[in-house]
C-alpha cells in the first residue's frame, strides 16, 4: 500500500466541483453538437409555429456522412516516429535507435487498425478536443541470483525474452472529463456511469468486487464470489454506479497520483455521502495519464 494518503473527502468535492463547474458549458453544447450528428436532436419551436410544424426536423445525414469522410482523409498518412540522441557517440546513437523501435513497435500494437488515430479525428471533431488515457501494469519478475552483479544481467536478460506489453492507449469521451488548467494539466477528473451489472468488473485494493446491498448501497464482495443475485431482480433493473477517477500532481512532491471511487449514481453531478474511496495508487509516468489534443491548435509542449 502506498504511503501517501487520499486527499480530504471535503477537499476532492470542492476540487471536482470547481473545474466541473467550468466545464459546464462545453458538456451542454457538445452533448447537442453529438446529438444533431447523430440525428437524435430535439427541435424546440417557438410556441405560436408548434401547430403549423409539427414534423418540422432539420436534422440531416449529411453531418455524419461529412465526419466520416473527414476521418478518412486525416488517416491517410501514417505516424512516423522519430527519435534523436542528446548525447555524442556510438553508443549513445545505437540506444536512441533501440528506443525508437520499441517505441514504434510499442505504438503499432497499441493503434492496431489505426483505431486511436480514427477515435481521435472523430473526437476533435465532434467535441473540439480529443482525450486518451495511457494505461499500464507491471510485468511480473522472474527469479534471480543473489550476487547483485549477476542477478542484474540475469534480469536483463529475462526481460528481453519477454514478449508482454505493458502499455496501452484507450479514447475517453471528453463528455465524461474536466481538467485543469486547459494546456499541461495539474488536475483531471473522468466521471463515467456503469451499470451495476458491469461494476462487478471493478476491484478496490484487496482484490474486492464492487456490489450494492439490498439498500441500495456501495458494497464490496471478495473476488471469487458470485454476483449477488437479487441484482439481477426487478428491483435492481437499471441501477448504475458512478467511478470519478483523479489523477493529480502534488504540488509539494511533484508526484502524480491516482484516487478512483464509486458511488450510487440518481442523476445529476453532485458526489453522493455513499461514496466508496476503490483505489489510491501513485502514477509512475510522472505526467497526467490523460493526454488531450484540441483541434486546430497545439500544445505548448508540441511547439
Amino acid at each position: 500500500m502506498p504511503k501517501h494518503k487520499p486527499q480530504d473527502g471535503k477537499l476532492l468535492d470542492r476540487q471536482l466541483r470547481q473545474v466541473w463547474d467550468t466545464f459546464e458549458d462545453f458538456h451542454t453544447f457538445r452533448t447537442d453538437w453529438d446529438n444533431d450528428i447523430r440525428r437524435r436532436g430535439i427541435i424546440d419551436l417557438p410556441p405560436e409555429l408548434e401547430f403549423y410544424a409539427r414534423k418540422f426536423d432539420d436534422q440531416t445525414p449529411d453531418l455524419e456522412w461529412a465526419l466520416q469522410e473527414y476521418i478518412a482523409i486525416e488517416t491517410l498518412g501514417t505516424t512516423k516516429i522519430d527519435a534523436v540522441a542528446l548525447e555524442k557517440g556510438t553508443d549513445a546513437e545505437r540506444d536512441v535507435e533501440d528506443i525508437r523501435i520499441v517505441s514504434a513497435s510499442s505504438m503499432l500494437k497499441q493503434n492496431k487498425d489505426r483505431r486511436l488515430d480514427k477515435a481521435r479525428v472523430e473526437a476533435m471533431v465532434r467535441y473540439g478536443v480529443a482525450v486518451e488515457r495511457k494505461l499500464w501494469h507491471m510485468p511480473t519478475e522472474g527469479e534471480y541470483s543473489d550476487d547483485p552483479d549477476v542477478a542484474l544481467e540475469e534480469r536483463d536478460s529475462y526481460f528481453k525474452d519477454r514478449k508482454e506489453h505493458c502499455f496501452s492507449m484507450i479514447p475517453v469521451s471528453p463528455l465524461e472529463c474536466a481538467w485543469f488548467p486547459l494546456f499541461e494539466p495539474k488536475l483531471f477528473f473522468q466521471r463515467s456511469i456503469v451499470p451495476i451489472i458491469e461494476a462487478y468488473a471493478l476491484q478496490n485494493d484487496k482484490h474486492e468486487r464492487v456490489t450494492m446491498d439490498k439498500l441500495k448501497k456501495i458494497a464490496f464482495v471478495g473476488e471469487s464470489e458470485p454476483l449477488p443475485e437479487y441484482l439481477t431482480g426487478d428491483a435492481f433493473q437499471g441501477e448504475q454506479v458512478r467511478l470519478t477517477i483523479r489523477d493529480a500532481c502534488d504540488p509539494k512532491t511533484g508526484e502524480w497520483w491516482i484516487t478512483e471511487w464509486v458511488e450510487p449514481y440518481s442523476g445529476g453531478q453532485g458526489v453522493s455521502e455513499d461514496r466508496e474511496v476503490l483505489r489510491h495508487y501513485k502514477n509512475p509516468l510522472g505526467t497526467c495519464s490523460y493526454f488531450i489534443t484540441p483541434c486546430g491548435t497545439e500544445l505548448p509542449s508540441e511547439r
